[in-house]
């Protein structure tokens, strides 16, 4: 409910800040900048290669932060207002998108043509960690780009978007997406063979996240609500017992390195940890050149080693 309000707060400070900018200057500086705006990390990353130093390409969602869990400011609603493109995931993940009004004509859903393709949960899960308060896990799974071939098509969507909305740079942006659509298409099928020996290991998720990722790759991955940096109480430690003795899963996957106090319980139970980043915040300490594509090949290694312990445990 708070998150709500605070949306909704956005909103009408926002119509409120626009009204009164158009009132005085009609042709604000930031319209000056040729911006793409976006709402999640694989998104920003495929932007950049496609445009290089060309056009900017801006995610406001701070670094760190989840773009499913984040809530605009005033400012970040103008910043996507006055983008020349606006580059959405969809499948439910930037909520706040209800409550704020963006130009349909400036805004592509990179999944809309996939929609049936869309996982759907049956529940809605709402739990309490850390600073951020209640988190959310809606009905539709919202991290399409971890099914690569789901993700190239989003690609093919971002590549026709910049190329209506740059025209001049149509033939940069077909030779770097064909490039992208080949590097993927390698990464694709790296999972695909590492997968043909995780395929049958049982293992949980820290988070509900990996859906896609499990669906595309056979993998058999059940879930629990742990967060990295939260040491979990009696009652999780509880429910992770239950699901493991159900599931007789080895393995642990987190979306960040997990605290020792977090960590503990889990060695405890004979689980063995592993970091799959799932990608969709873009990371705090980012070096020169990385982007999405890098880390998911660094979660590609973390499968083979992982593939290469049950291959030599036979």
């Amino acid at each position: 409910m708070q998150k709500r309000i605070l949306i909704a707060l956005v909103l009408v400070l926002a119509i409120v800040g626009c009204h009164s900018e158009s009132a005085t200057n009609p042709t604000p500086s930031a319209q000056q900048t040729k911006v793409v705006c976006v709402d999640s990390y694989p998104l920003a990353s495929v932007a950049r290669r496609l445009l290089g130093d060309s056009i900017k390409v801006v995610m406001p969602a701070p670094a760190g932060t989840n773009p499913a869990d984040w809530v605009p400011t005033v400012e970040d609603v103008n910043t996507f207002q006055h983008a020349d493109v606006i580059l959405l995931n969809g499948a439910g993940l930037s909520s706040w998108l209800d409550t704020v009004s963006l130009a349909d004509s400036k805004s592509v859903d990179t999944s809309a043509e996939f929609k049936d393709s869309l996982i759907m949960s049956e529940q809605v899960l709402t739990h309490s960690h850390g600073p951020g308060g209640e988190h959310s896990h809606g009905s539709i799974a919202c991290t399409t780009w971890l099914d690569l071939d789901l993700f190239a098509k989003q690609i093919d969507v971002i590549a026709d978007s910049l190329k209506r909305t740059y025209p001049n740079l149509k033939s940069e942006i077909s030779d770097r997406h064909q490039k992208l659509k080949d590097e993927l298409r390698d990464l694709d099928s790296q999972l695909q063979v590492v997968s043909k020996v995780l395929a049958g290991k049982p293992m949980i998720a820290s988070h509900p996240v990996y859906q896609y990722l499990a669906q595309r790759y056979g993998l058999t991955i059940s879930a629990v609500h742990w967060e990295p940096e939260v040491t979990p109480t009696a009652e999780q430690i509880e429910e992770l017992k239950k699901l493991q003795a159900s599931t007789g899963a080895t393995v642990m996957i987190w979306e960040g390195e997990p605290a020792n106090a977090v960590r503990e319980p889990v060695d405890a139970l004979g689980l063995k940890s592993v970091v799959l980043d799932p990608g969709g915040a873009q990371p705090v300490e980012l070096e020169k050149n990385t982007d999405w594509f890098q880390l998911m090949a660094c979660n590609i290694q973390t499968c083979k080693e992982l593939a290469a312990e049950f291959e030599s445990a036979k």
